[in-house]
């Protein structure tokens, strides 16, 4: 087989497994078999101008390898125009492996589900409050960027051990669980809080960190004043001789008040 050519490719090489795959099958699946299909695809007076061999039997065979800080690849075949149908699939993938990757983070809370919107604010005025001050925390260059990171919040149906095991299995610290855990596990609402950040994992587990601290600042406020309102509720109830059922613990046998006419 005849006809060798190299690119070079602007792909890091930490990336040629990724490119590669295992046994080859993404360079096949995404290089090889793609420039087969546009090359079987040509007319055959378009083939006929290369002057090949009408028995002659093609191949296609790339070959990534290191180079320097990049990647360069060796493309052999004798057809000039699968060789440039591999260069352009080279091309699209060199593209996709540089495209920005984004970063999932995900966050989960105690605090009831109908009490979301206290959190998030308004219009998501609060949300965004929260996002901006922990943008502030990092790089000047940086802080636009962060303050306009995707945040959702919504209810989650796992339980608080279900939460933990999560937390607990990962491993690069992209699962957490804020504040300290809950009275009641079984019972309590856990609420989820999703991030996704495009760029480097470990800059953007920075700024997730910051956000966490102002996220379980304002849950924590929350659930505080839920409790305290419970707690006067109650000691109005008692005020009032009633009973946490909300009973009275001398009940009147007419079923009516002494007032009723």
């Amino acid at each position: 087989m005849s006809g060798q050519h190299t690119i070079s490719l602007n792909i890091a090489p930490s990336l040629i497994p990724r490119l590669i795959g295992r046994g080859g099958q993404s360079l096949k699946r995404f290089v090889i078999n793609p420039s087969w299909s546009l090359y079987k695809s040509l007319p055959s007076e378009e083939k006929a101008k290369e002057g090949l061999p009408k028995d002659a039997h093609l191949r296609l065979v790339v070959r990534i390898e290191e180079d320097g800080d990049k990647c360069k690849a060796t493309i052999t075949t004798a057809s000039a125009n699968l060789r440039k149908f591999a260069i352009h699939n080279l091309m699209l993938q060199e593209k996709f492996h540089n495209k920005p990757r984004r970063a999932t983070f995900k966050m989960y809370s105690g605090l009831p589900h109908d009490k979301i919107g206290v959190l998030v604010g308004r219009g998501g005025t609060r949300l965004r409050e929260m996002m901006q001050k922990a943008s502030h925390n990092m790089p000047e260059a940086l802080q636009e960027k962060y303050a306009k990171t995707f945040v959702k919040v919504e209810r989650s149906e796992l339980k608080y051990p279900q939460v933990t095991s999560l937390v607990e299995g990962s491993k690069d610290g992209r699962i957490m669980m804020l504040g300290w855990g809950p009275d009641d596990e079984e019972n309590v609402e856990i609420v989820e809080i999703r991030v996704q950040i495009q760029g480097d994992a470990n800059e953007a587990l920075e700024f997730v960190q910051y956000l966490s601290e102002e996220m379980a600042n304002t849950i924590d406020a929350i659930n505080e004043r839920l409790n305290r309102d419970r707690s006067d509720a109650l000691d109005i109830l008692n005020a009032c001789g009633l009973d946490h059922e909300g009973v009275d613990e001398e009940e009147d046998g007419d079923g009516f008040s002494p007032a009723s006419p």
